[in-house]
C-alpha cells in the first residue's frame, strides 16, 4: 500500500487567491489580478478562398460568439448570443454589499485561474462554529464566476474546519447554502436581489452546527467505518463481492482493481489516523470527518486549480456531499 501523507494542506483558498484584507474594491481587483474586462464579439473561421487557394477569407460563423480578455485579447471560450458578461468588478461590487450590511463580515482572499477564464472571492464571517472547544469550523463566502461559458455563477455558503482545513461544503435539508445565477439577460439583478437570501444563511450554519454536534453524540458499530467506506466508493457488486472478505486486498483484482483497493485503504487509514481524527474517535463524526481529510489533504490534484475545482463542483464535491447524507442517515438510524 502506498503511503499516505497526512499533512494539513494549505486552506485552498489561500492558494487559489490573493489576501486583499482592509482593500477597497478597486485595489483589491487591482491586487488579486483582476483588473482585466472581459468582452465578447463574433466567431470568425479563416479559410482559403474557392478561387483563390493562395488568399484566406474570413467568414462569421451564424449565431456563434467567443468571450475574450480585452487586455490580451485570450480567448476564453464560445458562448451564445443571450450570454451576459458580469465583470470581475461586479462580483466584488456583489460581495462588497454584504459586507457593508454586516461590518463583521470581511472580504479575505481574491483571485483568477485557468488564465483569467474562472475567478474567486472570499468573504469570512465572524463567531466560528463550535463542535468542541478544541474544534472549530470558520464560515466563509465563496464567490464564483466564470468567462468561458462552462458554468454559471454561484456563491455557496463554504466552511472550514480549522484543525485541518477540511472543507465542507454540504448541502443540506431545509437550509439555502448555495445561490447559482446563469449568464443571462438579468442576471446583474438576480445577483443583487439575492443578497437579502444570502445575508440569511445564518440558519444553514445553524442546521450544520446541529448535525455535526449529533455526528459527534452517535457512535457507530464495529463494521460501520467499514461498510460506510465501501458505499462511498464501491458499487453494487464490488460490495457484494467484499461480504465474504475481510481484507480489501483479499478482493479479486478483476472486480476491485488494484488501485481501488490501494484508495479504498487510504481511505480507512485517513479515518483512523488522519489530522484531527483523535477527537472524535468511533464517532459517526469521525467518519465524515475522515472522509472531509482524504479529499482534502490526501488525494494527488494534479495542481491548485484541480483540487478546488474538485472539492467545489466536481467529483469530491459529490463524494463529500454523499458522504454527508450517508452520515445524516446513520443518524437518523441510531
Amino acid at each position: 500500500m502506498p503511503f499516505v501523507n497526512y499533512q494539513r494542506r494549505p486552506l485552498i483558498f489561500n492558494e487559489m487567491g490573493k489576501p486583499i484584507n482592509d482593500l477597497s474594491v478597486e485595489e483589491a481587483i487591482k491586487e488579486a489580478g483582476l483588473d482585466y474586462k472581459v468582452g465578447i464579439k463574433e466567431t470568425r473561421v479563416r479559410l482559403a478562398d474557392v478561387n483563390d487557394p493562395d488568399k484566406f477569407l474570413l467568414y462569421k460563423v451564424p449565431n456563434s460568439f467567443a468571450t475574450y480578455r480585452e487586455d490580451n485579447n485570450h480567448v476564453f471560450g464560445a458562448v451564445g448570443s443571450k450570454y451576459e458578461i458580469v465583470q470581475n468588478s461586479a462580483a466584488l461590487d456583489f460581495i462588497n454589499q454584504i459586507c457593508d450590511y454586516d461590518k463583521e463580515v470581511r472580504i479575505e482572499t481574491a483571485g483568477c485561474y485557468r488564465d483569467g477564464a474562472s475567478m474567486l472571492v472570499t468573504a469570512k464571517f465572524p463567531d466560528p462554529m463550535k463542535i468542541t472547544n478544541n474544534d472549530t469550523v470558520d464560515k466563509y463566502l465563496l464567490f464564483t464566476n466564470s468567462h468561458d461559458g462552462s458554468g454559471s455563477i454561484t456563491c455557496a455558503v463554504t466552511n472550514i474546519r480549522v484543525i485541518c482545513n477540511n472543507m465542507l461544503n454540504q448541502a443540506i435539508r431545509n437550509a439555502d447554502s448555495v445561490f447559482s445565477f446563469k449568464h443571462t439577460k438579468n442576471v446583474h439583478n438576480a445577483i443583487m436581489s439575492a443578497v437579502s437570501n444570502i445575508r440569511a444563511t445564518h440558519v444553514y450554519n445553524e442546521v450544520l452546527l446541529e448535525s455535526l454536534i449529533e455526528f459527534k453524540n452517535h457512535t457507530i458499530h464495529e463494521n460501520t467505518l467499514r461498510n460506510y467506506v465501501f458505499y462511498l466508493f464501491l458499487n453494487n457488486e464490488q460490495i457484494e463481492h467484499m461480504k465474504l472478505r475481510t481484507n480489501i486486498f483479499a478482493a479479486d483484482k478483476d472486480i476491485i482493481s488494484a488501485k481501488t483497493q490501494n484508495k479504498i485503504a487510504n481511505v480507512i487509514d485517513t479515518i483512523e489516523s488522519g489530522v484531527g481524527q483523535e477527537l472524535h474517535r468511533g464517532s459517526i463524526l469521525w467518519l465524515y470527518n475522515g472522509i472531509t481529510s482524504y479529499l482534502n489533504n490526501v488525494v494527488d490534484y494534479k495542481s491548485p486549480e484541480d483540487r478546488f475545482d474538485a472539492l467545489t463542483k466536481r467529483t469530491a464535491f459529490k463524494i463529500n456531499q454523499k458522504a454527508y447524507d450517508v452520515a445524516f442517515d446513520l443518524l437518523k438510524a441510531a
